[in-house]
């Protein structure tokens, strides 16, 4: 990890699906000490606005090869190379070097897109950071995208848009509390396949969701 980024607890992911650019330039400019992580086709946006980046991943197989061969001759920036044939994407292996920095926060820009295999493969992968005590986000203009497993205290200061959804990634979510919303359970058990949890809102200052076992998808939106 470059000297100059020691013990910073942030680190940001720029992958290759659908990114608002000033989205993203608003985001490093509110965290302007965050590590940052490039991802194959997310070059494309790096190089065009000249982002300072940390370390660069990928098979490049969707990258104008002009662009990768600028970074590698050009810059100093660490680059690991892949084989396109691999059994990881690139922002799974992305993600594993993030997890690998010890950070306490990760967000993942570019991470949802039109392909919708890609974009659920991301939304699974968080599974990675949640198990190592990690949070990570996929994050857009539109949405904040966490998974968690166990209790959660949400200022609503903090929130991320009006709504949240709670979806089951287990077929289970046993016990499951919501204080401080628009729509409250008590104990209650949520199953996998259910549209229950859909667009709630935080109504107190502090909203708190408790549950004894399983996982969930939290899902913020802004629109």
């Amino acid at each position: 990890m470059p000297d100059s980024k020691t013990g910073q607890v942030q680190v940001l992911i720029i992958t290759g699906g659908n990114v608002n650019e000033q989205f993203l330039i608003d985001f490093i400019n509110k965290n302007p000490h965050c590590i940052r992580i490039c991802v194959d086709g997310g070059l494309r946006i790096a190089y065009d606005n000249q982002l300072e980046l940390d370390y660069i991943v990928g098979d490049f197989d969707t990258i104008d090869k002009e662009i990768i061969r600028y970074y590698k001759e050009e810059t100093e920036v660490p680059i690991r190379e892949f084989n396109p044939v691999k059994d990881n994407t690139d922002t799974d292996i992305a993600l594993e070097l993030a997890i690998s920095l010890k950070p306490m926060e990760i967000v993942i820009i570019g991470g949802m897109g039109s392909r919708m295999d890609h974009t659920l493969a991301n939304i699974q992968i968080l599974k990675k950071p949640m198990e190592a005590g990690i949070r990570a986000y996929l994050l857009d203009e539109h949405n904040r995208i966490s998974m968690i497993d166990s209790n959660v205290i949400i200022d609503k200061q903090s929130q991320y848009g009006d709504y949240m959804s709670l979806l089951p990634i287990t077929q289970n979510i046993i016990n499951l509390t919501l204080k401080g919303f628009k729509y409250p359970l008590q104990a209650s058990k949520m199953e996998y396949g259910e549209s229950v949890g859909i667009s709630n809102e935080i109504i107190d200052e502090k909203a708190e969701i408790s549950f004894d076992s399983g996982i969930l998808l939290m899902i913020e939106a802004s629109d």
